[in-house]
């Protein structure tokens, strides 16, 4: 390794993968006034955040908020496998931007007062970023000759004041928020760095290598359905939300309760970005 490598994951929700709140949001099922499916939908349509760029400066895109996780943390060359400077930000959700939906539909569904204000996200206790080996709840699968400089994962979901405004009457969703995640591995092969990196289904995440996109997974397309995974997953909401700060969750983080599933493992040869 010649010098720094600054590694950012930003998982977001991605508006092109949502469905558009206008008049399709009433055919097929019931009005959006009785659909909590289609109400929890425009809410996410109005929260989604814009596409980040193919090259970022970690600092400024995290002090804008328009992301749902960020993790960031640097490798030096004289202390090959301890991450420095770590972040584990479970972020925000943004206000409810009424510019996003159409009129009628607003009208159809009131926007409660709580929603037009930013909400910090949660993120388990579980969280974290280690150097030298695989993190215990990691899903990713390293190849023997690999040896791994660094694993970070971030399991996170929206906060309580946005859950909240989820279950409550004026959504009437059946279920608290989910539990999503981001993970990746730095890793070294000879004289060739690797990334390694999965995440939820839902949202989208895109992995950086000194401000230089990598990989990217796009959440798949959001269907608005009682059964759609985004929707659905979340505990039941007549038990109790469980507490971040205790997650006593075992297994990889892909199998946890009442979080989302993966996406297929993405691999990129990193090494062109770092020498």
């Amino acid at each position: 390794m010649t010098g720094i490598i600054k590694v950012t994951s930003i998982s977001w929700i991605e508006s092109s993968r949502l469905p558009h709140a206008g008049t399709s949001m009433l055919l097929g099922g019931a009005p959006v006034i009785g659909s909590w499916a289609n109400r929890v939908a425009m809410g996410l349509v109005a929260t989604s955040n814009p596409t980040p760029s193919k090259e970022i400066v970690t600092a400024t895109f995290h002090a804008k908020k328009q992301f749902r996780a960020l993790t960031y943390f640097e490798l030096f060359p004289q202390f090959p496998n301890v991450p420095k400077k770590v972040v584990i930000d479970p972020s925000y959700t943004p206000p409810f931007d009424k510019s996003k939906i159409k009129t009628f539909l607003i009208h159809l569904a009131p926007i409660p007062e709580a929603a037009t204000k930013y909400h910090n996200g949660e993120k388990s206790s579980l969280s974290s970023c280690i150097g030298g080996q695989l993190h215990p709840y990691s899903s990713i699968e390293i190849k023997e000759e690999f040896e791994i400089i660094s694993s970070t994962l971030i399991k996170f979901r929206a906060g309580k004041e946005t859950n909240d405004i989820g279950i409550s009457d004026d959504v009437g969703s059946p279920v608290h928020v989910p539990w999503v995640w981001c993970e990746h591995v730095i890793a070294k092969r000879g004289s060739e760095y690797w990334l390694f990196a999965k995440g939820s289904k839902f949202p989208s995440h895109a992995w950086y290598i000194n401000g230089k996109q990598v990989a990217i997974s796009l959440q798949e397309q959001l269907v608005v359905s009682e059964k759609e995974i985004a929707l659905s997953t979340g505990r039941p909401k007549n038990q109790p939300r469980s507490n971040a700060n205790s997650d006593e969750s075992k297994g990889t983080v892909a199998n946890h309760e009442y979080a989302l599933d993966g996406i297929k493992q993405l691999e990129a040869d990193i090494t062109q970005y770092i020498h």
